[in-house]
């Protein structure tokens, strides 16, 4: 029988969060709440957290969700810090697989080796749903990259996006990697500009400007990537509570 309903199903998020180096990403995915991480990369020593052991391939990053899968544990959040190591981790399993000692020369060049990744990425993400069914709010944790984009409606500007599969020509299965996620926020420290008129009159050059408040835009931007599901506000203060809350509530609101 055929089973209609119009309530929104209430899930444990889904969360990329990405900026630049320093602000702050590991210890805000550490607050989330009875989290475990997996440290792909090393930054993290001095943190409080449970911890698996540091996957050294991409078969033993595949073999710690499939031990997480079957074993019993009270852990809510899983942590990955961080996605960019980790896909240098299948970029190395794919050269091995094909030979070749750079991944854009796996399996006949640069045309190719994208669609090879995202089949390896999409596996890997069937494993992070099954423990995404089981309960798991899931936190990746990935660094920034500042990519020119070109728009035929308007001059080159740049933005910032996740430093996930993109070659020297801009080009990658970043869409593949990130749409998965119910959030994408970009962390940066919020900054003003500002200028001087010189003793001649002219304007000396533009000089950026804050007090080191940081920020976690929320919804998508030119100037950066960003998304999310919940009808969130632009941008929340960088804090894991602060952006759970404002999840549950809107999610609350929806019901």
């Amino acid at each position: 029988m055929l089973n209609i309903t119009t309530q929104p199903k209430i899930r444990p998020p889904r969360i990329l969060l990405y900026g630049v180096p320093g602000i702050g990403k590991t210890t805000m995915g550490s607050r989330f709440p009875d989290a475990l991480l997996i440290p792909v990369e090393d930054g993290a020593d001095a943190l409080s957290i449970a911890r698996t052991d540091r996957p050294l391939t991409w078969d033993a990053f595949l073999s710690i969700l499939d031990e997480l899968s079957t074993m019993e544990h009270s852990f809510k959040s899983l942590i990955i810090d961080s996605l960019s190591a980790l896909q240098e981790l299948l970029f190395t399993h794919l050269c091995q697989v094909f030979g070749v000692k750079s991944v854009e020369l796996a399996a006949g060049g640069f045309g190719n080796w994208v669609s090879h990744g995202d089949n390896y990425w999409r596996d890997m993400l069937a494993k992070l749903d099954v423990l995404h069914a089981k309960g798991l709010i899931i936190v990746g944790i990935g660094h920034s990259a500042i990519v020119t984009q070109r728009d035929p409606r308007v001059a080159t500007y740049d933005r910032m996006q996740p430093r996930l599969f993109a070659s020297k020509k801009g080009q990658g299965m970043l869409p593949h990697a990130v749409e998965w996620f119910d959030v994408v926020a970009c962390l940066a420290y919020e900054i003003f500009t500002t200028e001087q008129p010189g003793n001649d009159g002219a304007n000396k050059p533009t000089r950026g400007v804050g007090e080191g408040q940081r920020i976690m835009y929320l919804q998508e931007r030119p100037a950066y990537l960003a998304k999310n599901r919940y009808g969130l506000p632009e941008s929340l203060d960088m804090d894991a509570s602060t952006l759970l809350a404002a999840i549950k509530h809107n999610l609350k609101q929806k019901a």
